[in-house]
Formats: structure tokens, sequence, C-alpha cells
């Protein structure tokens, strides 16, 4: 519910939009729960304006850098211009 009041908004999650992928559908995840890699979901979400979103990329880390550390992927967000 909350997603799709944003969208009417006019603001998104970051890596739905530029990976064109649905919610609940994503490919990659952001969470692997309590570090197992059978527990693997897409928890984490970085939300921008319309209007924002060319200029936006999007890098959510990787499993082998991050797993000791945490059980969340992070997510980094670089706007240019």
């Amino acid at each position: 519910d909350v997603i799709n009041e944003l969208e009417n908004i006019g603001i998104h999650s970051v890596y739905h939009q530029l990976n064109n992928e649905k919610q609940g559908e994503e490919i990659k995840p952001t969470l692997y729960h309590q570090k197992n890699i059978e527990k693997k979901y897409h928890v984490d979400y970085a939300f921008i304006s319309d209007d924002l979103i060319s200029d936006c990329h999007i890098e959510i880390g990787e499993r082998k850098d991050w797993i000791e550390v945490s059980d969340h992927m992070p997510l980094v967000i670089e706007l240019e211009g």
C-alpha cells in the first residue's frame, strides 16, 4: 500500500525503476536472513522522485564482501549532475 501511495505522488523505488522489476519479483537480494544463503530476500529500499531517477544509479553490495559483517547488503545510490 505504501509503495502504491508513493508512486501516486511520483516517488519510486530506485532498484525497481532502474531494473524494470516488479515488487516481489526481485532478482538481487538485499538480505540473507541470519546469514543463510537459502533465506535470501529483497527487503531494503531507497526511493527517489521522478525528476531525479534519470540521473541515478544503484548498486547492491555483494554477499561475499559483506556477509561477515551483516546479513543485509548495502544499497549504494549515486546521483549525477
